[in-house]
C-alpha cells in the first residue's frame, strides 16, 4: 500500500506541473474506476479487498454505474479459522455527487444492489479431512460514500468508504451447518479516469 500511496503522490505531482484545468463536469461522460482495499481503514478483517467501476456521467449530480469487489474473510467454526472464503459482488448503483472547490473537489454517495459469488478456500487444520461445502451466491447491497480530487479533467484520486450488506449462508463443515455471513465494511483508494476530455490539449499549429 505504501507503494500504491507513492505512485499516486508521484503521479499527483507530476499532473501538477502540467498546465491543465481540473474538474469535474455536466457533461455525459463514461469512466473506468480502479479500486484497492486498505484493511488499515476499518477493523472489519477483511483482506485482499480490491475492486473497480464502469460508469456514466449522467450530469453534474447524478450517475450510474456498474461496481465489482472482491475480497475475502475468514469463516471460524468453535472459535477456530477454517479457511478463506473469498466473496465477489457485482453491483449495480446510483452515484450522487456535488462538485465543490471549483468542481476540482467531489464528495459523493453510492446505493446499489445485486449478488455475491463465493468460495470457500485455503482450509486450514481444523477443516482438514472434512468435507467443506458452501453456498455459491447470495443477494448483497450497499450504501456509502466518498470524495475525489480532480488532478486533471479527466483523473481523480478519491478515498471511498461503504457498507455491504449480505444475506446468511450455510457452509457445511463434516456435515454440520454453520452460519456465514459476509457482511462488512469496505474502504478503499482510487483512481477515476473519465472519457472523453473536456479540456483536451490544443493542437499547435503547424509553421508555415
Amino acid at each position: 500500500m505504501r507503494r500504491v500511496l507513492a505512485a499516486c503522490c508521484g503521479l499527483m505531482l507530476w499532473i501538477g506541473a502540467v498546465p491543465a484545468r481540473a474538474e469535474d463536469s455536466d457533461a455525459l461522460r463514461g469512466y473506468f474506476q480502479l479500486k484497492l482495499g486498505d484493511s488499515a481503514l476499518t477493523s472489519s478483517g477483511v483482506h485482499d479487498y480490491y475492486g473497480f467501476g464502469v460508469g456514466l456521467n449522467l450530469n453534474r449530480y447524478v450517475g450510474v454505474e456498474l461496481s465489482g469487489d472482491h475480497f475475502e474473510i475468514f469463516p471460524k467454526v468453535s472459535g477456530r479459522e477454517i479457511g478463506e472464503y473469498g466473496v465477489f459482488a457485482i453491483m449495480p448503483q446510483v452515484r450522487l455527487r456535488v462538485p465543490v472547490l471549483g468542481d476540482r473537489l467531489v464528495p459523493y454517495a453510492i446505493a446499489g444492489a445485486g449478488i455475491a459469488m463465493t468460495d470457500f478456500n485455503d482450509r486450514k487444520s481444523p477443516a482438514f479431512g472434512l468435507e467443506v461445502r458452501d453456498q455459491s451466491t447470495t443477494p448483497v447491497g450497499t450504501v456509502g460514500a466518498g470524495i475525489e480530487y480532480f488532478l486533471a479533467d479527466n483523473i481523480a484520486l478519491g478515498v471511498e468508504f461503504k457498507y455491504l450488506f449480505a444475506g446468511d449462508q450455510t457452509l457445511k463443515v463434516g456435515g454440520a451447518s454453520h452460519r456465514v455471513n459476509a457482511s462488512t465494511p469496505l474502504a478503499s483508494f482510487s483512481v477515476r479516469m473519465f472519457y472523453p476530455e473536456i479540456h483536451p490539449a490544443s493542437v499547435e499549429a503547424a509553421p508555415e
